[in-house]
């Protein structure tokens, strides 16, 4: 893998990417604040990003989009509004509108054990809940190794991609422990298959994305040509978590092309793609409730506790931040790092997606917002 990536010095690149941030708007986007500025080029500066973008908005307006830098170093390729960006597990909060989108309709029950919709699988341990599983209470397990988080098999649709983990024991028993799982939104994608008769893309795009206006967000197939797809990327840092086969032949500091990883062995927990302003027009229906009622919604952005009382900072597909008056999700995978977050109490959301993985986007996401406020 070491002799096909390309290493970039830092400083020459950080130059381009701050040179290119005054042209990568669009025409009609609305225009970027200094403070706004301030905060993505300190962030540029001090993680050495290639590209970035961002989205704010309030009260169901959209009050900034702007994009830094480069989505493809290699081609001088500038980050746009219109740049696509891997969600990584941003989707998960996709996932979990759908699942309860469902509910609502009376095609589930929430509390039901999981087993009871996969009949075929023979699953006696599926004792677990839907809810459970939307709170990663269940015991499904995530991934073993780096090889599963950096997996390059093509599955063609999500209930193949079950074969991954469906014949692995549970962690442990159900609801008495939080264990993070993106396995588990896997289960909760077929799910939303099995219970609506559409594919897990069909339900999205006609049961979210439509509604929500969101019109780049999409599923990451590898080989589709798909417009404004950004390039990933990987700078070594002293604390990045990356696998010490991997990381053995990189120079601290340097950038280089994120590893090969086909992400359809995930698509419901993060395998989809979009840009920072799809990502507002979520919040925005989320909020308004053009996506689920308010009923739902609060129980979404309640914490979900153990067995024995212990509080998860978990929702139903939500992260909670700040005693549970931020909600919203972050995402990190080959290549990309993302965050979303929303103040229910005001009305506020702000987006950062980045082409570079490893890179903590929520003190950004958090002073973006705050700057709305």
């Amino acid at each position: 893998m070491s002799d096909t990536m390309q290493k970039i010095h830092c400083l020459p690149c950080l130059v381009l990417c701050l040179s290119l941030a005054s042209i990568s708007r669009g025409a009609d986007d609305p225009p970027a604040t200094p403070e706004a500025d301030r905060l993505v080029e300190q962030f540029i500066q001090r993680r050495g990003a290639p590209g970035v973008s961002v989205a704010l908005g309030r009260d169901g307006k959209l009050l900034l989009t702007k994009a830094y830098g480069l989505a493809n170093v290699e081609h001088q390729v500038p980050t746009t509004t219109d740049t696509v960006f891997r969600t990584a597990s941003i989707c998960k909060m996709f996932t979990a509108v759908s699942i309860l989108q469902l509910a609502e309709q009376g095609k589930l029950d929430l509390d039901a054990p999981v087993a009871t919709y996969f009949p075929n699988l023979h699953k006696d341990d599926w004792t677990f809940t839907t809810r459970q599983l939307l709170g990663h209470l269940a015991g499904v397990r995530h991934y073993k190794s780096s090889r599963e988080s950096m997996s390059t098999r093509y599955f063609s649709d999500v209930q193949s991609a079950l074969s991954t983990f469906a014949n692995d024991p549970l962690l442990h028993k159900p609801g008495s422990q939080y264990k993070y799982s993106s396995f588990g939104y896997n289960l909760l994608g077929a799910i939303v298959e099995q219970q609506s008769g559409e594919s897990y893309a069909d339900y999205f795009r006609q049961h979210i994305g439509q509604v929500a206006g969101m019109q780049h967000t999409q599923v990451d197939n590898h080989f589709r040509i798909i417009p404004h797809r950004s390039a990933g990327y990987i700078r070594m840092q002293r604390k990045d978590n990356v696998p010490w086969a991997a990381r053995r032949n990189f120079e601290r500091g340097e950038l280089y092309n994120a590893a090969m990883h086909d992400t359809s062995m995930k698509v419901p927990g993060g395998g989809m793609l979009s840009t920072p302003t799809d990502l507002i027009h979520f919040a925005h229906a989320l909020l308004d409730e053009s996506l689920v009622s308010n009923e739902t919604k609060q129980q979404m952005w309640t914490e979900q506790k153990t067995n024995s009382g212990e509080g998860t900072s978990y929702g139903l597909g939500f992260r909670l931040y700040d005693n549970q008056k931020i909600v919203g999700h972050s995402g990190g995978q080959c290549g990309v790092s993302t965050q979303l977050l929303i103040d229910p109490e005001t009305g506020s959301s702000a987006v950062v997606m980045c082409n570079l993985e490893n890179a903590d986007l929520y003190s950004l996401t958090r002073a973006l917002l705050d700057s709305v406020e």
